[in-house]
């Protein structure tokens, strides 16, 4: 009876708490690091200041839908 109470309590929260702790948070680290990459990905956001400057009549234009998003957003 008394044998089988240290090695039940040790062989129980032992192994199976640290293998369960660092088994979720591995995973979410994989998803994070792809999804990240994908933001800076594409050079779309490069491309769009770029006309945007040449053009100087459409600023005001695009000033305007800004400011109105924003202001819905709140």
């Amino acid at each position: 009876m008394s044998t089988p109470a240290p090695p039940t309590r040790l062989s129980a929260p032992a192994p199976p708490w640290r293998t369960s702790l660092p088994s979720p948070p591995s995973r979410v680290s994989s998803p994070s690091l792809p999804r990240r990459m994908s933001f800076p990905a594409p050079p779309s956001s490069k491309s769009l200041p770029a006309p945007d400057t040449t053009i100087s009549s459409p600023a005001p234009a695009w000033m305007m839908s800004f400011r109105a998003v924003a202001s819905a957003i709140p």
